[in-house]
């Protein structure tokens, strides 16, 4: 199966995150795949929510972050963009990425320290 344009940039920020940033606490979160109605209504009544970003973080100063990322011309849909809203009125950070280039400046913006640099 081919990675789509987010897919490859889901991978490239896995792995650099990885490298650069060993101790910061982060997972990617998995809703966006297809999924059969059984295991899609699973989720649902499991907790899952629409509009959860790709990447939760646990910042350094123990604000939540998270990173959406989106292929060039992705867009964020509502149920991102109340989710960015109500986290960002919580307290936490939110970041919109369309590459590894915009995760590491996010990542330089919210005082992550990084041992490594995108290239």
């Amino acid at each position: 199966m081919a990675a789509g344009p987010e897919a490859r940039l889901q991978f490239m920020v896995a792995r650099f995150l990885g490298a650069a940033c060993p101790d910061l606490l982060w997972s990617h979160f998995p809703a966006g795949e297809a999924r059969d109605s059984i295991t899609g209504r699973k989720l649902k009544d499991m907790g899952l929510k629409r509009g959860w970003p790709d990447i939760i973080l646990c910042l350094p100063n123990g604000v939540m972050g998270a990173i959406e990322l989106k292929a060039e011309k992705g867009r964020l849909s509502d149920d991102q963009k109340a989710f960015a809203e109500a986290l960002e009125a919580n307290g936490g950070l939110f970041a919109l990425c369309r590459s590894l280039a915009d995760v590491e400046t996010t990542l330089t913006a919210w005082n992550v320290p990084m041992r490594a640099r995108a290239a």
